[in-house]
């Protein structure tokens, strides 16, 4: 790919942008036309010429240069930008991956960063990163994500993204000024002594013979750790390398003299055909590797990578563990009993590259080939779950989530557990929800729930509820609770199961209880479990959603102050793409239960799938008034504030509805 992007050395620099595009737009023919009228000030008519380049060669390498150049216009001379965006983006839709797909992203991410919209920021730029990871417009899109979260104040976040900058783009000096940056946001959150080795690191490795770029940081690490009062190692010179490092050295230059020119092509290739721009067999040669009569060559590459993940070594360690998968599938296939574990080592490493997207498509790519790899991947997490690497196993469990739905209730339960070692309760909670959803019979979930519900999360009415349903004495309530868990997050099988079982008993409870009051309630829950069957069903199969509405419209018609009826023709409405309607039902349900987040939650979901984040922080905020003490919705709350910059006052309008969730779809916990 053509170089579009300087190095970004100081990290920041406002002709990145122009480089990127300039590089990528087009100056010949029609298209230098075009550019000379813009040039001219003839704004429309250039649009103009460059709108006929893309009716005329749709799909093509000029008609997405001929877009970048009308998406320019659109912003920095017509003052456009909502125009502009949606221009950049339609590249992106069309090839994310080409050189002008790249350019568009990066051109998307540096105007919400102007626009101190850093979330968005983030999120473009993080898909740059994702679509071309080795390009040169990634590297600077993942230095912009990094200073995005700084903005953000993620902290955490930024520090890992300049860690994985400084890996996957080892071999630069700005991988140098990463790594400072990183030292210094270690500092920031009081994690010195990591801090300190990152400076070690560089000064040890960097501070021998540094380059003139390299030279100010090597000695800005060195005066981080006196100012740490910590040691400053010897730069790593050929007299303090062991014999034996420079026996191999001089061997391998000798190997490498008197490798033939087409094996040395050959190699280079096979490096250019990963992420990790290394030659697997070629490092294996390298280290002086062979199977041993016990195992196969793969093992062995597979011990190595091993090895050289636990080095910090990652790139070397992805080509070997890729290799080692490669060349299992060519002898065993599938068969091989480290396939999965080789797999989710695959996706650690891409993920210490910060290259989440590329570890989800290995461990996707795991099962689809052998769907009983997701319990070595699953054992495989539960690894790092046992030596207290909790996020490693929540980023392993999440990623296999929904592949198999029979191990979802077992992979959440898990999540939840190493959420709970790791304080985040609002993330335990969704994950306990999603094990019950999914299987609403895992005692295990279910005790957990109720103890996290009563301890830890402030939901102590709810909390009994669990715990009914740990020692079989679950009520209507329970059963609604549980369908409602499934209902949210896309298990509808189960959410139907238990909807049917609750009305029963409901309907029971109205006809033989002595106590009015109990009646009266159990009437108006199996209304409503009977509104919401007619959703599932609705959900279930798209084609049924006429069928839906003709089993909801009687029960809505008869209970027109029933909560949880208006909460269901609002879900009906979604699903149908009314957002008028849906407000109203939504608006309504939570007049009549004031106290009750679940309609809260469903009309707030909406105004986002509209883009009025404001909205839905409004409808939070006023929500939070008369409740102060509901966790989950301050929680929600504040991370659509921070999404949103500052809380827009926004009226929505109608407009398409979101696409219906599945089991995957993140959702506010609902108490």
């Amino acid at each position: 790919m053509k170089r579009c992007l300087p190095v970004a050395a100081k990290f920041g620099g406002g002709g990145l942008l122009v480089a990127a595009l300039s590089c990528c737009i087009a100056c010949g023919g029609a298209a230098g036309q075009a550019a000379k009228l813009a040039d001219a000030g003839q704004y429309e008519q250039a649009l103009a010429s460059y709108e006929q380049t893309v009716a005329a060669k749709p799909g093509t390498v000029d008609a997405r240069k001929a877009q970048l150049a009308i998406a320019q216009i659109q912003i920095a001379d017509l003052g456009d930008p909502v125009s502009g965006l949606a221009t950049y983006q339609s590249v992106v839709d069309a090839a994310a991956d080409s050189e002008e797909g790249l350019a568009a992203g990066y051109a998307i991410g540096v105007h919400h960063f102007g626009a101190e919209e850093y979330a968005l920021a983030a999120a473009a730029f993080q898909a740059v990163v994702q679509a071309g990871p080795t390009s040169e417009t990634a590297a600077e899109a993942q230095i912009r994500l990094a200073m995005s979260q700084e903005r953000s104040n993620d902290l955490e976040a930024a520090q890992q993204t300049y860690a994985a900058y400084s890996q996957l783009h080892s071999d630069t000096d700005a991988a140098l000024m990463a790594i400072e940056k990183r030292a210094q946001l270690l500092d920031q959150l009081g994690k010195k002594s990591e801090a300190i080795a990152e400076r070690q690191r560089v000064v040890r490795d960097y501070g021998a013979q540094p380059s003139e770029a390299a030279a100010p940081i090597v000695e800005l690490a060195r005066e981080g750790l006196l100012a740490a009062g910590a040691e400053v190692p010897a730069p790593i010179t050929a007299a303090t390398r062991s014999d034996a490092t420079l026996r191999r050295e001089a061997l391998d230059r000798v190997r490498d003299r008197d490798r033939p020119a087409s094996a040395r092509r050959a190699s280079a290739e096979r490096a250019e055909a990963n992420v990790f721009g290394v030659d697997a067999g070629a490092l294996m040669n390298q280290m002086n590797v062979q199977a041993d009569d016990q195992g196969t060559m793969y093992d062995a590459m597979f011990s190595l990578a091993n090895a050289m993940f636990y080095g910090d070594q990652f790139k070397e360690a992805g080509a070997l563990y890729q290799g080692s998968i490669e060349m299992a599938e060519a002898e065993v296939g599938m068969g091989w009993e480290n396939m999965g574990a080789a797999y989710k080592a695959l996706a650690d490493v891409y993920r210490k590259l910060g290259l989440d997207d590329h570890a989800a498509k290995a461990l996707t790519e795991a099962i689809r080939k052998n769907p009983d790899a997701i319990d070595q991947i699953i054992a495989s997490g539960q690894y790092d779950y046992g030596v207290e690497n909790y996020q490693a196993a929540i980023d392993t469990w999440s990623s296999i989530a929904g592949m198999k739905p029979g191990k979802d209730s077992e992979i959440y339960y898990k999540m939840g557990l190493a959420y709970k070692h790791l304080k985040n309760t609002p993330a335990e909670v969704d994950s306990l929800e999603r094990s019950l959803g999914a299987s609403p019979a895992n005692k295990d979930a279910a005790q957990s729930m109720a103890e996290v519900l009563y301890y830890r999360a402030g939901q102590r009415s709810r909390s009994y509820l669990f715990q009914d349903v740990v020692d079989d004495k679950g009520g209507w309530p329970a059963y609604l609770e549980l369908g409602k868990l499934g209902l949210k997050h896309g298990y509808y099988l189960s959410a139907q199961q238990q909807f049917n079982i609750g009305a029963r008993i409901a309907t029971k409870v109205a006809e033989t209880s002595p106590d009015e009051g109990a009646k009266l309630e159990a009437a108006e829950a199996a209304a409503g479990m009977s509104a919401l069957k007619a959703i599932v069903k609705g959900r279930r199969n798209a084609d049924l959603l006429d069928e839906a509405a003709l089993e909801l419209a009687p029960v809505a018609e008869a209970n027109p102050e029933n909560a949880l009826v208006r909460y269901a023709a609002g879900l009906h409405a979604v699903d149908r793409g009314d957002v008028d309607t849906a407000t109203a039902e939504f608006t309504k349900a939570m007049e009549l239960t004031p106290r009750d987040s679940t309609p809260v939650h469903a009309l707030a979901n909406l105004h986002v799938s509209q883009g009025f984040l404001g909205a839905a922080v409004e409808l939070y905020s006023t929500f939070l008034e008369r409740n102060p003490r509901d966790k989950a919705v301050q929680q929600r709350r504040d991370l659509l504030q921070a999404q949103a910059g500052t809380p827009a006052a926004t009226t929505p309008t109608a407009a398409p509805a979101a696409p219906t969730p599945g089991p995957t779809t993140p959702a506010a916990p609902t108490p």
